[in-house]
């Protein structure tokens, strides 16, 4: 492959400036196109004369690599064809690290198919072949012995960033080194299985991510530093949750000094780990922060904003029940809704307000939000599906604790409870900064229960459902979500989705279609997202769209 990629296939090829000249063009033909691989060759006395060039054997080897590439390229492209596919995944020893093989590759897929159908190549898929074996081979014994059967082969995984080795040079700009280099793909257990969420369209292809970073390096750049500038305040989160502990400081200072060698990664090399995105920057700051122990960084603030928000509550709920007209009560609860998203400390100017002295109050965030007409602003549409739909049940992908989730969303899925409407809150499966868990979520149950009959009666008679949808994340990724909540959705008959929170519903999911009706709520607490939608801090995006008939998601 070294001597390949040194090699000039142009001695041994015959191309079309050979044939036509400079005429190629006018034909629509690229001058340096091969129309025939080793056609010069024919010539013997041609043959003895190059063979006294030095490059002759890299020129043979680059010849015959291309002839080979071009030639699994045009087979694969007619295989693909017969069964509509748009992507082809190439992987195995022949491409692994080898630039010049993915490069044909790519170039022969894209011609054969006249740019229809894309060649795609997997990181460390040099492991494919173990995963998969091992897999399938658990999968087997359990089969055949199932009294030793081992249920966490029924688990869905994810790889560990935090424990992977980054993608290698994609074009090297000299030999491939001859040292004996590793790579590690770390892969984590999801401790459950994961489904393609339901009731997302099956017709429209869906991209969690409403950015690719790789694609983009302002938006790279920006994010990379945010993130560079935020983990000094996820520290010593981090810390105050496990203040006790003597060797707090010096994991802490790993987590650091690790997610900033990621980051730095990234920077020079987008496609390190594949898709570069605002969602896996995240979760790459979460992994780090459980490699060295801190599982819930934000467990101390969780807490006080949640007791806080507790003693709200029922002055919250008081407001809406003095509102006897449904129209103003729903506007009011929307913007509670809203108001209650602005409560998160993934976005440094909201944390300035919360760490004020007089931190940051429920009223104050409702006063801080945009004036109608807001960024997006679908708030008539959405009152005027609300009123003229029975929902049979809505599920809310909820966001952060205390007043996010309490003051905001509680409000709005009351209305639904009042309207004989089933409501299921999906929270999070694991911790990811000041988020809520369904664990959390329970706990809080039985002292929302106490302070509102409605509440308690529906969750008594199974109309108002606390469940987790799999994730640890800021953001939302519908491909990966626990089973049981897929199940619970088809079940309950969910016909109306709903998205709150700037990473579920902006950074992710914001050009996601459904089956059914749908909401996205979300609040802009950066100044450089605001400013490229056009917008301010505080502004507001109110996304409604009515479902769709198409199929279902399988």
């Amino acid at each position: 492959m070294r001597m390949a990629e040194e090699g000039d296939h142009r001695s041994m090829d015959i191309l079309v400036s050979d044939i036509y000249g400079g005429r190629a063009h006018k034909l629509g033909l690229p001058n340096d196109l091969i129309a025939g691989s080793f056609g010069k060759c024919a010539d013997a006395e041609y043959v003895e004369a190059v063979k006294k060039n030095s490059h002759y054997r890299s020129d043979v080897l680059r010849s015959l690599l291309l002839m080979i590439s071009n030639s699994i390229g045009q087979i694969a492209v007619l295989y693909a064809s017969t069964l509509n596919a748009n992507r082809i995944y190439f992987g195995g020893y022949f491409i692994r690290n080898h630039p010049i093989v993915m490069r044909t590759m790519t170039f022969a897929v894209n011609f054969w198919s006249q740019g229809e159908i894309q060649a795609q190549f997997l990181r460390h898929e040099g492991y494919t072949s173990a995963v998969g074996a091992f897999l399938k081979g658990v999968e087997m014994f359990s089969d055949s012995h199932p009294e030793e059967a081992d249920p966490s082969y029924m688990c869905s995984w994810k790889e560990h960033y935090a424990g992977s080795t980054a993608l290698g040079r994609f074009v090297p700009t000299a030999p491939l080194s001859s040292s004996f280099n590793v790579g590690v793909l770390e892969m984590e257990c999801c401790e459950m299985n994961l489904s393609m969420f339901p009731l997302l369209r099956s017709d429209i292809v869906y991209r969690p991510d409403t950015v690719s970073l790789n694609h983009d390096p302002e938006a790279r750049e920006y994010w990379i530093c945010c993130m560079e500038g935020s983990i000094e305040k996820t520290i010593v989160k981090a810390v105050e949750s496990q203040s006790n502990c003597a060797d707090v400081r010096q994991r802490a200072e790993n987590v650091r000094r690790k997610y900033l060698e990621h980051l730095k990664i990234l920077r020079e090399k987008p496609f390190a780990y594949g898709c570069c995105n605002v969602r896996n920057l995240l979760d790459l700051r979460e992994q780090i922060l459980n490699q060295f122990l801190f599982d819930d960084a934000f467990l101390n603030q969780k807490r006080f904003e949640n007791e806080r928000a507790m003693e709200e509550l029922s002055a919250v709920l008081k407001e809406v029940d003095a509102i006897s007209n449904e129209r103003d009560r729903q506007i009011l609860v929307i913007k509670g809704l809203l108001a209650g998203n602005v409560f998160d400390w993934g976005a440094k100017e909201v944390v300035k307000l919360m760490e004020d002295n007089d931190g940051l109050t429920f009223k104050m965030a409702t006063a801080a939000l945009q004036k109608r007409p807001w960024l997006v602003d679908d708030l008539d549409v959405w009152l005027e599906a609300y009123f003229s739909n029975d929902y049979r049940c809505a599920l809310i992908f909820v966001d952060n604790s205390g007043a996010d989730v309490l003051l905001g969303v509680l409000p709005f899925a009351r209305e639904f409870i009042r309207r004989h409407s089933k409501v299921i809150i999906a929270c999070n499966w694991s911790p990811a900064l000041n988020d809520i868990t369904e664990h959390e979520m329970e706990a809080l149950m039985d002292g929302i229960c106490e302070k509102d009959e409605t509440i308690k009666n529906a969750v008594l008679e199974g109309r108002l459902i606390v469940c987790n949808s799999g994730q640890g994340s800021p953001c939302l990724d519908l491909r990966r979500i626990n089973s049981s909540l897929c199940e619970l959705v088809v079940s309950e008959g969910v016909d109306l989705v709903v998205i709150e929170g700037m990473g579920r519903a902006i950074h992710t999911n914001f050009d996601a279609h459904f089956t059914c009706d749908s909401l996205k709520a979300a609040v802009i607490k950066t100044k450089w997202l605001a400013d490229r939608l056009g917008g301010s801090v505080f502004s507001v995006v109110c996304k409604f769209e009515h479902g769709s008939r198409g199929t279902v998601s399988s």
